[in-house]
């Protein structure tokens, strides 16, 4: 079964959209101007929790496009990902965070491509799958990785710091 799904996976990469030069540039702009945005917004008010976008984001524009693109618009989403949050953070920790995001992005996307979710949103058993990985999986994984990073080199506290990022990154995925 596995094998089935993969050579699926595999044999789909051309389905779709190829994506354009300006099309790649404009998702580049819209993936940074939503981390940037978070990003600045928590640093002039104070350093609070909003809700990361971005995600979403980047993963709408995944779907949208050939599995044989999914490359060329993850590294650029990442580097867009990348500038934004340097508005704020040291270029290790906006890595860092871009890795964590890209993770995230990458657990929802390749699961509905590879079971072919992305063909028809308006059935119950893709929502429903879907919202199961973007409101569970995909934050939950991205938050123990921060959770652990964070208390491991700098002490903080691993629940305090999880369940910001799940929260931030589970409410961004589902907007």
């Amino acid at each position: 079964m596995v094998r089935a799904l993969v050579h699926s996976f595999i044999a789909d990469r051309h389905r779709g959209r190829a994506i354009r030069p300006s099309m790649l540039l404009m998702s580049i702009v819209a993936i940074f101007l939503s981390a940037a945005s978070v990003v600045a917004l928590a640093h002039f008010a104070g350093h609070v929790t909003g809700i990361w976008i971005a995600n979403a984001v980047f993963v709408a524009i995944l779907l949208h496009y050939r599995t044989v693109d999914w490359p060329i618009i993850a590294i650029a989403g990442c580097l867009a990902n990348i500038v934004g949050d340097s508005i704020d953070y040291a270029p290790s920790m906006a890595i860092l965070f871009a890795a964590l995001n890209f993770l995230e992005v990458a657990t929802v996307a390749v699961p509905v491509r590879l079971f072919r979710l992305d063909r028809d949103f308006t059935r119950s058993q893709s929502l429903l799958t879907f919202y199961a990985i973007a409101v569970c999986l995909a934050p939950a994984l991205g938050a123990a990785i921060c959770g652990a990073i964070f208390y491991k080199l700098q002490g903080m506290p691993f629940l305090q710091t999880a369940s910001e990022w799940y929260g931030a990154d589970a409410l961004g995925l589902v907007i």
